[in-house]
């Protein structure tokens, strides 16, 4: 431990390594832009994603009212966020109020859920915010820290979780990632298609509970980071368009006897042939 300590300490003295906050000053000291290594600390660098750019004074202007959005993708506008909710948000409330001035800082992430969105709040709550504005919760049980179909369910040590962020900021461990980042020849998994319908969990899965316990804890302490800060804090849930965007995948119940997993599969085998010729009132039957 004292060798790790000392290898540490003497990267960060020579000056090696990356910040780890989501927020970096720019040469003058008193302008902040978003840090694009930050997710570095969470995610394999090779497929990391990064916060938009943007600038914001260090010290908040006399007059201004600062709004920090917080989220993942949807919240950062995925995939323009030029023309994200949080653009039109802007403008919106200029119209509304122009005597007041008001400054929206977005700092949400493509692919993060609320183990990252915590950080975030709490170091945002450093330069006086007036509201939060938390839109999250699409990104809790597929991807980072979530169970997968194989391996450790990682979800259920929250404590673990907490110490590997922690772990991955040292300098050591960003002088481990950078060689492994050199030496790696194969990128991670791909969230594609394929990836969601490996990541499926059925619906009575007992390994979901620990993933809506940690989203609880995470989101109380978002709030209380605000609370303390002062400002207000609403949560919004995520919009899901359910009539033009039906589930990507579904799965049997666990535990399906045999017998009923094979009643199942031939009404089902009725029912799409039925539909297939058009005897949707002999398909509907069968489903």
């Amino acid at each position: 431990m004292v060798v790790l300590a000392v290898l540490t300490l003497g990267l960060r003295l020579a000056g090696y390594g990356y910040p780890t906050g989501v927020f970096v000053r720019l040469g003058d000291s008193q302008t902040l832009t978003t840090n694009r290594r930050f997710g570095w600390q969470f995610m394999r660098r090779e497929v990391a994603t990064q916060p938009f750019p943007l600038l914001m004074a260090a010290q908040k202007p006399p007059g201004v009212l600062r709004i920090f959005i917080l989220g993942e993708s949807a919240a950062q506008g995925t995939p323009a966020p030029a023309f994200g909710f949080g653009r039109i948000l802007e403008v919106m409330l200029g119209e509304r109020f122009p005597d007041r001035k008001f400054e929206v800082v977005n700092v949400a992430m493509r692919g993060i859920n609320s183990h990252v969105v915590l950080p975030i709040a709490r170091e945002c709550v450093g330069f006086s915010p007036d509201l939060f504005l938390v839109y999250m919760g699409n990104n809790e049980m597929i991807g980072l820290h979530s169970p997968g179909p194989r391996g450790i369910n990682w979800a259920c040590y929250p404590r673990l979780i907490r110490f590997g962020q922690w772990v991955k900021g040292l300098r050591l461990a960003q002088a481990f990632d950078a060689v492994r980042a050199h030496l790696a020849s194969v990128k991670g998994p791909e969230q594609d298609m394929e990836f969601f319908r490996r990541a499926r969990l059925a619906a009575d899965d007992p390994r979901r509970e620990p993933v809506y316990e940690n989203f609880r804890a995470n989101l109380a302490a978002i709030c209380q980071a605000g609370r303390v800060s002062g400002a207000k804090v609403i949560l919004s849930t995520v919009a899901v368009n359910l009539r033009d965007f039906p589930p990507l995948a579904s799965m049997h119940r666990l535990g399906l006897a045999p017998a009923d997993l094979t009643s199942w599969d031939s009404a089902w085998a009725r029912g799409t042939n039925a539909e297939a010729h058009g005897q949707c009132g002999v398909a509907l039957i069968n489903y």
